[in-house]
């Protein structure tokens, strides 16, 4: 067989068993060190793949990617690759299964893979960097079209909602359900206590947080829809501290990347306001995070060359924003308003006390404003029964009958946990 068509057989073969690989590795360091041992990876990617920090997807994302790229110029790192990925018990059947699209699409017959020394035990019998810089020098890529950029893109985005748990801080963890996700639909029109309908006063509980206006309960499926637009500009999601708003978040891009919602957009990102990478965004391409930089450039340069279109953008946490992120000259505020990427829809969710400055600045082109409303009394219950014991329960009712001043607070999903 030629090299060319070895080559891409090698590559097809990797990408058909991908998701089984991101499943089936367990120690990503472990796989990436006996790599590096034999001059498959860099000292760098293997430096890495060790930051502790790193989430173990990530990690394995990066090394896949590093892997598929050495295999489109030099197919024998293929069999490298298998011999070291047959080291980990998990991924023995997946290297196997591997090994069979292989020979099967290039016709040559299968051999056993000899396994690797475990290298990551034995740092000393690593040879030096400078020996390991990489293999054989590969020829400059051609530049991924913007379809296939995109469509990569994508995939990944898809990938990391589905595989990653929803991120929890502490001992809080929701169901990611939207069972339990209760949102209105608000109104412009504001209400007098005399005019409100008796759904609308079970949402006012007299704090800070209320929202008094006209509203009607909506399903999460009504997200997005806006009568005579496909893309709507804005969309303004709102609750009370705890009420659910991270979770409303992750749920929506975990049904998008499931093909159950929002299928009009071709890209979803998720953009939580209070991490520390994304504040310190300057610029457009720096809120597209990819691993494989010149599939961002080109992805960063077909979103920008269409304003946007397709893609939702979804700032979560604008309450989380410092101040000074929220003048009109911060590239979240150039977004949110149509300056940059006018044709993108933004979906924007925050306590309703620190948006009043957005709202005031935005209510004309707001398409969709919705409250996230917590939880119903039906709802309190089926979550304490979902996550307690009998036991546990009747100790619960107990606490609430001696204290009741807690049982209105309930509503906030935070507080049952």
């Amino acid at each position: 067989m030629a090299t060319g068509e070895q080559t891409n057989v090698a590559y097809v073969a990797l990408r058909e068993h991908y998701e089984e690989l991101l499943t089936a590795i367990q120690e990503p360091e472990a796989l990436a060190a006996g790599l590096f041992a034999r001059g498959v990876v860099t000292k760098n990617l293997m430096d890495e793949v060790s930051v502790h920090a790193l989430p173990p997807l990530t990690k394995k994302m990066k090394l896949l990617s590093f892997i598929a790229d050495q295999i489109a110029v030099e197919p024998p790192t293929l069999d490298t690759f298998l011999a070291a990925l047959k080291n980990q018990p998990s991924a023995v059947r997946v290297a196997e299964r591997l090994e069979s699209t292989y020979c099967s699409l290039s016709g040559r017959p299968k051999t056993q893979a000899q396994t690797l020394p475990n290298t990551a035990s034995v740092p000393q019998q690593l040879p030096a960097p400078e020996q390991c810089v990489a293999v054989s020098p590969a020829p400059s890529p051609q530049p991924p079209t913007s379809a296939h950029a995109v469509d990569t893109y994508s995939s990944f985005l898809k990938l990391v909602y589905q595989r990653q748990k929803f991120p929890t801080y502490g001992k809080w963890h929701p169901d990611t359900s939207n069972a339990f996700i209760n949102l209105a639909l608000i109104k412009k029109r504001k209400m007098s206590k005399e005019e409100m309908t008796h759904f609308c006063r079970q949402t006012v509980r007299g704090d800070i947080d209320d929202i008094v206006h006209e509203k009607e309960s909506i399903s999460m499926g009504k997200i997005g829809e806006v009568e005579g637009k496909l893309f709507p500009q804005l969309i303004l999601v709102e609750g009370a501290p705890g009420v659910g708003k991270s979770t409303f978040a992750w749920e929506l891009c975990r049904q998008w990347s499931q093909c159950k919602l929002l299928q009009q957009y071709k890209l979803v990102v998720l953009l939580r306001l209070r991490d520390k990478m994304v504040r310190e965004a300057k610029s457009i391409s720096d809120l597209f995070y990819y691993y494989n930089r010149p599939i961002q450039q080109t992805v960063v340069e077909e979103i920008q060359a269409t304003g946007g279109k397709g893609v939702l953008l979804l700032f979560e946490g604008y309450d989380e924003l410092p101040a000074k992120l929220r003048t009109s000259n911060s590239i979240f505020l150039r977004i949110i308003v149509g300056r940059e990427l006018p044709e993108a829809t933004v979906l924007v969710t925050s306590r309703p006390s620190a948006s009043g400055p957005l709202y005031m600045e935005c209510r004309n082109f707001i398409d969709q404003h919705v409250e996230i409303l917590g939880f119903t009394q039906k709802d309190i219950q089926a979550y304490f029964d979902r996550n307690m014991d009998s036991s546990l329960l009747e100790g619960l009712h107990q606490y609430l009958t001696y204290y009741p001043h807690i049982r209105p607070m309930l509503y906030i999903p935070l507080n049952c946990a």
